[in-house]
């Protein structure tokens, strides 16, 4: 039998925050880069940053990523470690190095 390192850690490292219609389509674009990348990604349903983030906190997510329609014009993300609470902005190309750390 075979092992694979980290196929017992079932957790999500992003969790997705669309607030607004443009972040919504946007998210779905997102999503597939950071998946291309190896980087597990759930989305939320939820409009409400609030209640988004209780979700992600309650599915165990290292990251919340919020994309609203200020980020997406400044091209810029809010990314929040949901251990430690801090945020920062990032850039589109500094996403995926900085979650993979």
């Amino acid at each position: 039998m075979m092992s694979v390192e980290g196929t017992e850690q079932a957790s999500v490292d992003v969790f997705l925050a669309p607030l607004g219609d443009a972040a919504e389509v946007h998210a779905g674009t997102l999503a597939a880069e950071l998946r291309g990348a190896g980087i597990s990604v759930e989305r939320s349903v939820d409009r409400k940053l609030k209640r988004a983030l209780e979700t992600a906190n309650k599915i165990g997510a290292r990251f919340a990523l919020i994309l609203g329609d200020n980020e997406i014009a400044a091209g810029t993300y809010l990314i929040k470690d949901m251990a430690s609470g801090e945020q920062v902005p990032l850039r589109r190309d500094e996403l995926i190095g900085h979650i993979q750390k």
